[in-house]
């Protein structure tokens, strides 16, 4: 009999702020994590929509010793800090043998080009060791796994899914508990390569709400980092911890229309994986489903999202926190996976009108909540797609 797994605790760091009420307050309240009108150093990037996450003295959180871990390492960690605050795992002897799973989509880019600056303009003789360390996209799970003394399996992934490989461990029995986490640090130049491509949303209009309803093919971008806590329903009842929900069942593929690029998508593929995940688990057509988007900006909702969900022979109900947080790359799929537990997602009604929903999908979560289904659609830089099932424990 295959393992029940459920998840026990969560973190978000996130343009809001850096607590996870930060996080949940911002989609309660249906406060925006990006904005307009931004100031650039390096580059004339102009004024777009962006998401950024303030400088980040980790040194404050934990007690810590030269070097100081970059950026994004400092990102990952409050938000692994927060998630095993809110597990009860926190110094736990139970991270000796939990597992650890990271994904990132751009790696240390402010350390790659601070790196290669100094290698071209100074020499390798200038060059610290532990510059080049910062450099490695790995270097965010050492600091992670040192910091909070996880010592389980562990491994750092790009551009996909880390609670796949995290639920895959724990069926294979090599842990009981993993850590799952994303995040990502945007930077001037990655912004710069996307607004020069016409990719980032400009603050052109009368209002955000205008920019955004007129946006096509094109996203808003946001720094984020979410971190989750899973494991088997066992250790979880045995530490007597509190259980946000449970995973029934996941499904990856990889969208053949996607060439590198999170803008194209096939609806026709997601409908194919969003049957066969609910066929799978023999959900019945009468049940109720609650599906949480991935989808960035209402243009996509309406091409993707919403023309992949049209043909099922379900009754849906949509809810969509991206369109609130903007595209958090890797950090932002594990906010997902958590959202339907500690807020309500966001209805888009102010971004959707009535004759572009499809007759068998209704905005916002089943009155039912309780008793009804959860889907979660995420999806990565490069093709990677991913749809998981998850339900409230019972």
């Amino acid at each position: 009999m295959e393992k029940r797994i459920v998840i026990t605790g969560w973190g978000a760091v996130t343009p809001k702020g850096l607590e996870n009420q930060d996080f949940a307050d911002s989609i309660s309240n249906k406060a925006f994590s990006f904005s307009g009108g931004h100031s650039w150093i390096t580059y004339d990037i102009g004024d777009i929509y962006f998401g950024q996450i303030p400088a980040i003295d980790i040194s404050k959180y934990l007690p810590m010793k030269a070097p100081f871990p970059n950026q994004l390492s400092s990102i990952a960690m409050k938000a692994c800090l927060n998630a095993l605050h809110d597990a009860d795992l926190y110094e736990s002897d139970l991270l000796d043998n939990t597992g650890l799973i990271i994904t990132n989509t751009l790696g240390p880019s402010a350390e790659i080009q601070n790196f290669l600056t100094t290698l071209f303009t100074k020499g390798p003789d200038r060059l610290s060791p532990f510059n080049f360390s910062k450099a490695t996209s790995n270097s965010v799970l050492g600091d992670v796994s040192r910091a909070f003394k996880i010592k389980g399996p562990s491994s750092f992934v790009y551009g996909e899914e880390s609670v796949v490989y995290g639920i895959d461990l724990i069926r294979n029995e090599h842990c009981d508990i993993v850590v799952c986490g994303g995040v990502d640090e945007i930077k001037e130049l990655t912004l710069f390569n996307l607004e020069k491509k016409k990719k980032a949303v400009e603050a052109i209009g009368a209002s955000m709400q205008e920019d955004i309803m007129n946006a096509d093919n094109k996203n808003v971008f946001s720094e984020s980092a979410g971190f989750v806590v899973i494991e088997t329903l066992e250790s979880a009842l045995k530490r007597k911890a509190k259980i946000y929900g449970e995973i029934l069942d996941y499904h990856s593929y990889m969208d053949s229309t996607s060439s590198y690029t999170i803008f194209e998508r096939s609806a026709e593929q997601l409908e194919l994986n969003i049957k066969k995940i609910l066929q799978n688990n023999e959900i019945k057509e009468e049940d109720s489903i609650n599906i949480l988007g991935t989808s960035c900006l209402p243009w996509q909702i309406k091409k993707y999202e919403f023309m992949a969900l049209k043909p099922l022979p379900y009754k849906f109900n949509y809810s969509n926190i991206k369109l609130l947080m903007g595209e958090g790359l890797s950090g932002f799929s594990n906010l997902n996976v958590i959202a339907p537990f500690v807020t309500e997602p966001y209805k888009p009604l102010e971004y959707v009108s009535i004759e572009d929903i499809p007759h068998n999908i209704s905005l916002g979560v089943s009155p039912d909540h309780e008793n009804s289904f959860t889907l979660v659609h995420n999806y990565s830089l490069g093709g990677n797609n991913t749809v998981l099932l998850l339900k409230k424990y019972q």
